[in-house]
């Protein structure tokens, strides 16, 4: 199975580092999420992790400049690394519904 986590609205196939971010890697709380405030945040707290992928996406509206500045920088290490898949989106947004003309 492969291994995804979000960074920024971005998807990332992390499945190359399995180890890292798949069962039992120190990093697994990230997989399936969106990472991104505990990323910025520096912060394995579950509440830190998007849960709910059909919710409201969080916005990182509140972050302060050291955060975003961390969090630039683990996307540009993401970039470096790991293949983007998708995009993350809200539910109901266009981009969120199934092509019909790839049916």
């Amino acid at each position: 199975m492969p291994v995804y986590l979000a960074v920024r609205g971005k998807i990332f196939d992390v499945t190359p580092g399995r180890n890292f971010y798949g069962p039992g890697g120190p990093y697994q709380n990230f997989a399936g999420r969106d990472a991104s405030r505990g990323l910025a945040c520096g912060s394995f707290d579950p509440e830190m992790l998007t849960e709910d992928l059909n919710g409201p996406l969080d916005k990182l509206e509140d972050l302060g400049g050291e955060e975003m500045e961390a969090l630039r920088g683990w996307e540009e290490r993401f970039n470096e690394k790991y293949l983007v898949v998708g995009k993350l989106v809200p539910v109901g947004h266009a981009e969120a519904e199934p092509d019909e003309k790839a049916s």
